[in-house]
């Protein structure tokens, strides 16, 4: 070589890997596993974690032990089933898995009907559930009275922790309340934890709800037409469950031969507009009229025949 040359050579990095981490947070018993190596954590362990590689989907399943149930997962996953995401350098890869003992006939509740005195020692969660009709909008559930500190959690088809719920209030003392919009999918059960921070006693729990408008819509007069709303037809006395302060437009329609007289109840001030919108701030009935003159005319008739014999 006669002459000085430069040589240059380009390497890529390695790829550091991130960290994934399953903690436990239960008062109940049971185990998590994972085909990746370090990331299971059986009944004993509180926590485990494992180096993988970015874009590396993470797998995990919940079981709970004997007298325990699985109360869901919190951080990238949610709900009670396999938890899976991809693990990522910039986002979360903290998985929360809560276990909670088993209730075999957990306390209901009902509204109209509060637990009273209810106690427990400092440390120890107490669980609940009820039901709520399809008719109820606002919920609310309400601790109060006695001695000692608890916090409140509610859950929506799953029991809560204190990182997953629907509604959570930590307030100092036993005057807690969680208010939150009813969820009516099939079958909901909504659970209540309450959770001893000290020792309480003399506790009182109560839920209630808020009861959704009836919107009662009735033609009347005696000839015929359908009143309608949102591609629902009514051709005599119909009713309808309403979301709170929703606004409903109703529309008459007269059949042929018949005429639309004019609205009545609730939607009496549209008079003889064909269109009435009504607010369901409360239970509200709507009449809409329609005449038919041949009816009319043989109606009268039938009368005249009468009034001659």
């Amino acid at each position: 070589m006669d002459q000085v040359r430069n040589v240059s050579a380009l390497f890529d990095a390695a790829p550091v890997n991130i960290t994934v981490s399953v903690a436990k947070q239960s008062s109940g018993s049971g185990s998590v596993s994972s085909a990746i190596a370090g990331l299971a954590c059986d009944n004993t362990c509180s926590s485990s974690q494992a180096s993988v590689a970015p874009g590396t989907v993470v797998s995990l399943t919940a079981t709970p032990a004997s007298g325990s149930s699985f109360g869901g997962w919190s951080g990238p996953c949610s709900g009670t089933g396999t938890c899976s995401f991809t693990a990522s350098a910039s986002g979360s890869n903290s998985v929360q898995a809560s276990f909670v003992p088993a209730a075999a006939s957990p306390a209901v509740l009902s509204q109209g009907r509060s637990l009273t005195n209810l106690a427990a020692a400092a440390g120890v969660s107490a669980y609940y559930q009820f039901t709520v009709p399809q008719w109820a909008t606002r919920v609310s559930v309400r601790t109060s009275g006695g001695t000692g500190d608890s916090n409140l959690y509610v859950g929506i088809g799953q029991v809560p922790t204190t990182t997953a719920n629907a509604c959570a209030s930590t307030v100092s003392g036993n005057q807690a309340t969680c208010n939150f919009d009813a969820e009516h999918s099939q079958s909901t059960v909504y659970f209540v934890r309450l959770d001893a921070l000290s020792t309480y006693s003399g506790v009182t729990l109560d839920v209630s709800w808020q009861e959704a408008p009836m919107l009662t819509v009735r033609k009347v007069g005696i000839g015929q037409g359908t009143i309608s709303h949102e591609q629902v037809s009514c051709t005599s006395t119909c009713t309808y469950t309403k979301m709170l302060n929703s606004i409903t437009t109703l529309l008459a329609t007269p059949a042929a031969g018949s005429t639309f007289k004019g609205w009545g109840g609730a939607c009496a001030s549209a008079g003889t507009n064909n269109t009435c919108t009504v607010t369901a701030d409360q239970a509200k009935e709507v009449t809409a009229n329609f005449f038919d003159p041949k009816k009319m005319a043989a109606l009268m008739g039938v009368i005249t025949l009468l009034l001659d014999d």
